[in-house]
């Protein structure tokens, strides 16, 4: 009896020395962006990918930045933002140009007075007159029109 106690006691500490060991010293490999392509891993952003990521299909929302505005025209142009989580060096900016149908709505968040000198923010209705260059704005695509989303006025 004593003798199985004994040989239990020594495996128990070389099992744990083991994993004492295993992970004292276990250390985690950091891939280098260079690295992908040894692996097989495509690190750069397809054009097929950037033109799927930005039209405007129903039910997709794109957020990015007011480069242009048309007031003839009716249309600006949007720099979206395409980050490629792979290899942040490789994220682009892609300019999109958005034109403006009587369908579409444009929408504001405006702090409004609630009483008692509260304040409560509130969605209104804007127009196209609203969009200012380097606003950052949403976009809502819907199957027969688009939501502008505009930023707040405080």
């Amino acid at each position: 009896m004593k003798k199985i106690l004994f040989v239990l006691f020594i495996l128990i500490i070389i099992i744990g020395v083991v994993i004492f060991v295993v992970f004292r010293f276990k250390t985690e490999k950091i891939i280098n962006p260079q690295d992908f392509s040894k692996y097989g891993i495509q690190s750069e952003i397809a054009k097929k990918e950037i033109e799927k990521l930005v039209s405007p299909e129903p039910n997709k929302n794109i957020f990015g930045s007011i480069l242009r505005i048309s007031n003839q025209d009716k249309k600006f142009t949007l720099q979206v933002y395409i980050e490629n989580q792979l290899d942040s060096s490789k994220s682009k900016i892609v300019p999109l140009d958005i034109t403006i149908d009587p369908a579409d709505e444009f929408y504001q968040d405006k702090l409004l007075p609630s009483g008692f000198g509260q304040k409560k923010m509130t969605t209104v209705k804007a127009v196209f007159n609203d969009l200012k260059i380097k606003d950052f704005i949403g976009i809502e695509f819907k199957k027969d029109k688009k939501i502008i989303h505009l930023p707040a006025l405080f």
